[in-house]
């Protein structure tokens, strides 16, 4: 598991460990939007005094996407996690298939999760990309098919996790707003925004930029604002955390 693990090296206060979690396809975590904004915020609150380390492990080995195994890497990050001073991730931030990998292993391992901030997760995986399609043109290996149909589509939420879906994602990236909903509506999350405008990408809301007067009732609060509540671990409702 290849891990960009980012540290400033500080022994001053007790040290966070924030996970992020990458999309399909992509091979260097570190070149995610997701990514450079939670570094962003990261690198103003190190920059505070605080002790924080950012994990961003890859899960195509060596690059090679067609040699992912999901449950390899989720026990590689149960025994990442019983490393940390801790023995949790503070936080676990996930970006589409990174966001289903991070509700998979707080399910499973709620212990070693702190909370949770789904973005764009792309749940009903087997289904949207497999199930109906021959398996000659299947994108990935059949062991890799076989392991996603045996996992959880919809995991069970067992921390506290904030979700933020837009309404412009598609079964083609991310998941339909529907399956978003039916999710949400299922389990205990601590919030489930759907804001208007905002594709799987997340932008612009991910960058901090204002929403249009027309979907601004729909936005969610900042995603320096999540972070930070998800860092914190403070038992507060998200809705009252300013954007």
């Amino acid at each position: 598991m290849a891990d960009n693990t980012a540290s400033d090296g500080r022994s001053d206060g007790q040290q966070v460990d924030i996970l992020y979690l990458h999309g399909f396809f992509t091979t260097d975590p570190t070149s995610e939007e997701a990514y450079k904004q939670l570094e962003l915020i990261v690198t103003k609150r190190r920059a505070a005094g605080e002790n924080i380390r950012l994990h961003a492990p890859a899960y195509h080995p060596d690059g090679d996407i067609s040699k992912t195994q999901l449950h390899k890497f989720l026990v590689q990050l149960e025994e990442e996690a019983t490393k940390l001073p801790g023995g949790e991730f503070a936080a676990c931030v996930g970006h589409s298939f990174g966001g289903l990998l991070v509700a998979l292993f707080q399910s499973r391992c709620s212990s070693m999760v702190g909370r949770a901030l789904l973005l764009a997760p792309a749940i009903d995986n087997f289904d949207r990309n497999f199930k109906d399609s021959p398996s000659d043109q299947w994108y990935m290996p059949s062991a890799y098919v076989e392991e996603l149909r045996q996992l959880p589509a919809r995991p069970s939420i067992k921390v506290p996790t904030v979700m933020v879906h837009g309404t412009l994602d598609t079964d083609a990236r991310g998941a339909a707003p529907w399956r978003i909903q039916e999710w949400a509506a299922a389990e205990q999350f601590e919030s489930c925004f759907i804001p208007s405008g905002i594709d799987h990408d997340m932008l612009p809301w991910l960058r901090g930029e204002e929403p249009p007067e027309e979907d601004k009732e729909t936005w969610p609060p900042s995603f320096m604002s999540l972070v930070s509540w998800a860092m914190k671990g403070e038992h507060q409702h998200v809705a009252a955390i300013g954007a």
